[in-house]
């Protein structure tokens, strides 16, 4: 399965929300951490068991994709493979 999608970097406030999946067993959020930068965190019975963080611009539009499958996570930004 996979996710793909735009956001402009107006801000790197901590907390700020960038994206939210809440279907299913492993809900995810892609948001800024307290370092302003993108964090993914996938929660399984409400623990977190997957956090990446990835710098970006302020000011440009980002491209961010996120593919998953039995086991494995990916995470791209802008292109380039940023962790699994």
């Amino acid at each position: 399965c996979g996710l793909s999608f735009w956001f402009r970097a107006n801000t790197t406030l901590a907390g700020t929300t960038r994206f939210v999946f809440a279907d299913g067993d492993n809900p995810f959020v892609i948001y800024n951490d307290n370092t302003g930068k993108l964090a993914l965190v996938i929660y399984n019975s409400a623990v977190a068991v997957l956090s990446v963080n990835v710098a970006y611009t302020v000011g440009y539009w980002h491209h961010v994709l996120f593919s998953w499958a039995a086991g494995s996570q990916v995470l791209y930004l802008d292109g380039g493979y940023t962790a699994c």
